[in-house]
């Protein structure tokens, strides 16, 4: 039978311990201690306490510890079920797999259990591939060092590979890993089949079984890493097996790749480091020439060059767009939309007592057409926030520019600015605080300027990504009680929990929660589809 345990958009209640001290009362029937009070307790009223019980089916009557594929799992979440303790790993959570039915498939045995997901920089946004990435961790007394046994799994269980120490990352549709004995291996991601097999040796991948995987990257299909020793880039095609490489002289970081374009770098005869662009055969497009390249984003590059101007180059080294003077920051919006912003440092926005921010004032700012722009203005201080967005202060408001746009907005009486976040291309969260008072509170806003959540609900909201189709939710912490909710990317509910639920996560029509007894799952009607009590040991 499944439990109604909490209904979108009303009230619920959280099972919880409870403590009743009654003062003065007796049982039933019995005098009171103190009859001048008038205190009775009629103990034949009280409902007896029930406490949390499992409630899950297995797949298998035995306890699971490894995934065995199948074709009807659907796809799989990783739960926490165990709490261990270890002299070597310290306080950590276990975790199994559980289906979206709320079958448990692998009891909690692994150390690591999540999504394999990386960032997109030519969209400034995660992307969850359908792959999970799995770990079991021993530990070797004698050779005093962690041993991983690491399982990589198609997201709906119909596939597995395990055996795996090291995994370099997934890029169009294919995984790269490493056994213990330093045998690299190319896994296609669809079916899981074994693409080829190559020792690293052979691939001049020059680390041991201890410590191979540093200083290697793994994107658009493209291994790259450095022979730190021989002083050389490679780069491997994963897809065709097309094995290239270039000098880098003392540098221990290798090219990264975005689509068809790497950056390389090259150590020259004065000891200086310049960078060109190379394709995917190893061949120079433009060579060394570059005192820095940036990240490509929609084929464009910031570049520093020999002059210390700084400039926009695109994918075949041609400088579009030069600065003389100053740092230029690059704030990109949707569709494309981007503000090149060329400043100069300023003195600190100071707010409140032990609050202030770096600024910089605005030399000018121009479209992605370099055409200048009204806003901001030149002059204009701002301040310039981690996801591509920056705000100007004045006179009780915030102006918020990200791309091209800005949104202005009010600060709430008595409090000041404290935090700013971008939730997917269009969603704006400002957070405002009272130190003194202790006081919080944040409002969700469109960039188009319109309110979609007033300040004075929620004291913070996070951005989270649904784990299968990577659509954004939001978990916004409720004023006034440690309770959660969880809104669309609109602000709209979809869920709403109670005092004691904690980190909320969502899969799909299902959502994870933990609370004081363990972790449960529910649909979007607030089912319970799932309660797996936590356990607690040693290893």
């Amino acid at each position: 039978m499944r439990t109604k345990w909490i209904r979108r958009g009303a009230a619920a209640v959280l099972p919880a311990a409870l403590t009743l001290t009654l003062f003065g009362c007796v049982p039933s029937g019995a005098p009171p201690m103190d009859a001048s009070s008038g205190v009775h307790a009629d103990w034949s009223a009280l409902e007896p306490y029930t406490a949390p019980q499992n409630q899950y089916p297995r797949r298998s009557e035995e306890f699971m510890d490894t995934l065995c594929p199948a074709d009807d799992y659907g796809n799989l979440i990783p739960f926490p079920g165990r709490a261990v303790s270890s002299d070597w790993m310290g306080d950590v959570w276990l975790y199994g797999l559980v289906t979206a039915r709320g079958e448990i498939v692998v009891d909690p045995v692994y150390s690591d259990a999540y999504q394999l997901s990386w960032y997109d920089y030519e969209n400034s946004c995660v992307v969850y591939e359908p792959y999970l990435y799995l770990t079991k961790v021993h530990y070797d007394a004698q050779a005093g060092r962690e041993e991983k046994d690491i399982t990589v799994a198609a997201l709906d269980g119909s596939w597995c590979r395990s055996g795996y120490s090291k995994v370099f990352g997934v890029s169009e549709g294919l995984l790269v890993a490493c056994t213990a004995d330093a045998q690299v291996e190319a896994i296609d991601g669809a079916t899981g089949k074994l693409i080829w097999s190559k020792r690293a040796e052979e691939l001049h991948l020059p680390f041991d079984a201890s410590d191979y995987g540093q200083n290697v990257d793994f994107s658009c299909g493209m291994l790259s890493y450095v022979d730190v020793e021989a002083q050389v880039n490679y780069f491997l095609d994963v897809a065709s097996q097309h094995l290239a490489c270039v000098p880098c002289g003392e540098m221990s970081w290798p090219v990264f790749f975005t689509h068809s374009r790497g950056k390389a770098g090259e150590m020259q005869m004065n000891g200086s480091v310049y960078y060109g662009i190379i394709d995917r055969t190893g061949v120079w497009v433009t060579p060394p020439q570059f005192v820095q390249i940036d990240t490509f984003r929609d084929g464009r590059a910031l570049a520093t060059l020999r002059t210390g101007a700084r400039a926009v180059i695109d994918t075949d080294g041609n400088v579009l767009h030069s600065w003389p003077e100053g740092e230029v920051l690059v704030s990109c919006g949707a569709d494309g939309d981007v503000c090149y912003l060329n400043v100069r440092e300023a003195e600190d926005y100071v707010m409140g007592e032990y609050r202030s921010y770096p600024q910089y004032e605005v030399i000018s700012a121009c479209d992605g057409a370099f055409e200048l722009l009204n806003a901001p203005m030149p002059g204009e201080k701002l301040v310039w926030r981690y996801d591509d967005t920056y705000c100007i202060f004045s006179d009780r408001q915030v102006a918020v520019g990200r791309g091209t746009r800005q949104t202005v907005v009010p600060i709430p009486e008595g409090m000041f600015f404290s935090h700013s976040s971008t939730i997917g291309e269009d969603r704006l969260v400002l957070e405002f605080d009272n130190e003194t008072t202790g006081e919080y509170a944040c409002g969700l806003y469109g960039l188009s300027g319109d309110t979609l959540i007033a300040p004075g609900t929620y004291r913070s909201m996070a951005a989270d990504y649904d784990g299968w189709s990577g659509e954004i939710c939001i978990i916004g912490w409720r004023i006034g009680e440690e309770g959660y909710d969880v809104l669309d990317s609109a602000g709209q509910m979809r869920w709403s929990l109670p005092v004691g639920a904690s980190y909320p996560r969502w899969y799909g029509g299902c959502l994870l929660v933990q609370d004081a007894f363990g972790t449960m799952l529910l649909d979007t009607d607030g089912d319970l589809l799932f309660r797996y009590l936590t356990l607690d040991g040693d290893i």
